[in-house]
């Protein structure tokens, strides 16, 4: 009887639990773990593992335990690194701890991307308001607050005033697990920002699902809805992906998703703004899967116990994804509009 091949998935909300019954149909033996115990996730896993999975060493721990062969940090930057730690130290399939680590925190993401001769945003990391305020008046034009370590766009602010820093300090500070954050060059781009999952088989590019990223006015860092295809024009997408090829290569990053958003300047140069080791959030490998019959979230799984992802070719369908942001309140009624009217930025 061959060997049932044993996949930790860390955490088991709605999002997560996707990558769970993914791991499920694909016949592995599969462990949910976080501290919820009422999370989706866990009913659907073949086993609950309670485990503080932001903590690397109690996640370790467990892994050693249950004899895993895989794990997968879905959707998740801050797992990201946890996920890698466990690989490392388990010889499991995966990258490099401190690869990951980089790509994780933009402080260092930015200095690699320096070091290697990329084109990146100036940037400063700062731990206290003063410092911020510090750094504004020095560079003495428009600046981006953000977290150095989270992801989803939470606590992401343009600043053009003192006022702006002071307003917005407290709301970056909080969704930074290390209390740091950075400040850098606005860049002035054109057209829309992309945004998309990629896959890296050897270290190479073998699958490239970019999107356009909308956004709302009152909301402008925040995606509000997803197009696929881009309708970025081909050479730059063929730029675009000749640079985060590049990039990964002189990084290390050798296996596994991606998570891609980079802007495109006024003189054509291509801006590489996150290159997160994990799939997007926002259902983004849904997505790509409704427009290209590719389901990168078994190619995800099939990854990490070692085992060969299947890349076959892709369609080329037209899917639109909106991301509702609810603040307050409950969520009463959807109303789609199909009138054929072309998408439009907010």
């Amino acid at each position: 009887m061959s060997h049932q091949k044993r996949i930790m998935i860390l955490g088991g909300n709605y999002v997560q639990a996707m990558a769970t019954q993914v791991a499920k149909n694909l016949g592995y033996y599969v462990i949910s773990t976080d501290l919820h115990e009422d999370n989706p996730g866990h009913r659907i896993a073949d086993e609950y593992c309670k485990v503080d999975i932001i903590n690397k060493d109690a996640v370790l721990k467990e892994a050693k335990r249950l004899r895993i062969d895989g794990i997968v940090p879905f959707c998740s930057d801050v797992l990201a690194p946890i996920a890698a730690y466990v690989q490392e130290k388990m010889g499991l399939p995966g990258n490099p701890y401190d690869v990951v680590h980089t790509m994780t925190h933009k402080d260092l993401f930015r200095k690699a991307m320096q070091k290697n001769g990329f084109l990146t945003p100036q940037s400063l990391k700062v731990t206290t308001l003063d410092d911020a305020i510090c750094v504004f008046r020095k560079a003495n034009h428009k600046l981006m607050l953000k977290p150095t370590d989270s992801a989803g766009s939470k606590g992401v602010f343009a600043i053009e005033s003192i006022s702006d820093i002071e307003k917005h300090w407290q709301e970056t500070i909080r969704v930074s697990p290390s209390g740091t954050a950075l400040m850098e060059d606005f860049i002035d781009s054109i057209g829309l920002q992309q945004d998309g999952d990629i896959f890296v088989i050897d270290g190479k590019i073998a699958l490239w699902g970019m999107c356009d990223q909308y956004k709302r006015p009152e909301e402008p860092f925040v995606p509000a809805a997803l197009v696929y295809p881009s309708t970025q024009e081909e050479s730059l997408q063929a730029k675009a992906q000749k640079t985060v090829q590049e990039i990964l290569t002189k990084i290390g990053f050798c296996q596994g998703p991606c998570n891609v958003e980079y802007l495109v300047d006024k003189q054509g140069q291509v801006w590489v703004i996150e290159i997160g080791p994990r799939n997007g959030g926002n259902l983004i490998p849904l997505l790509i899967e409704k427009s290209t019959g590719i389901n990168i979230t078994e190619m995800t799984v099939m990854q990490a116990v070692g085992d060969t992802p299947r890349v076959p070719q892709p369609q080329h369908l037209c899917n639109a994804m909106t991301i509702v942001h609810r603040k307050d309140g409950k969520t009463i009624n959807l109303e789609l509009l199909s009138d054929n009217k072309p998408l439009k930025p907010w």
